[in-house]
């Protein structure tokens, strides 16, 4: 019995730690980093293009291509960070409305991904005058959005 007792008391030191390092963020934490990250990257690619439009930095068409390339990727993936179960587990901005009124929601969401997907085919014609028009639907895409599903300070 002394040797079965050691050696679970040995099997049991060798898998605490494992199961320890298993025992990370929720997987509502993740998907909350997620979506954060997700719409990080999304307001890091806008700023460069919404001060070229206001004309406070120079325009620079292969900077705007770039950008709006890497949103139309981007937004496509951004409602996979909203799963049942994710409206809470670190700090967010998401209100309960989102997981009550999803479809609303994904409405929203599609209307960022085609807003998004034109603006990068208007990116590619280098000409602000084309670009600002659907500059201006992300950024209405955008809003919608927050005023319905985002919290406020």
């Amino acid at each position: 019995h002394l040797i079965s007792l050691a050696a679970a008391a040995l099997a049991l030191a060798l898998v605490t730690p494992a199961i320890a390092q298993q025992q990370g963020p929720s997987k509502a934490e993740q998907m909350i980093k997620y979506r954060q990250a997700g719409f990080g990257w999304l307001a890091y690619n806008i700023g460069p293009i919404g001060a070229m439009a206001k004309g406070t930095i120079p325009f620079d068409a292969k900077v705007v291509e770039r950008n709006a390339a890497t949103m139309a990727a981007i937004a496509p993936r951004l409602l996979e960070g909203f799963p049942e179960g994710s409206g809470s587990g670190a700090r967010t901005e998401a209100r309960p409305e989102i997981w009550t009124d999803m479809a609303d929601f994904r409405a929203k969401m599609g209307d960022l991904e085609r807003a998004t997907a034109d603006l990068a085919v208007a990116s590619r014609s280098g000409d602000m005058k084309v670009i600002g028009p659907a500059l201006g639907k992300v950024g209405g895409a955008c809003k919608s959005c927050h005023d319905k599903f985002r919290k406020k300070d």
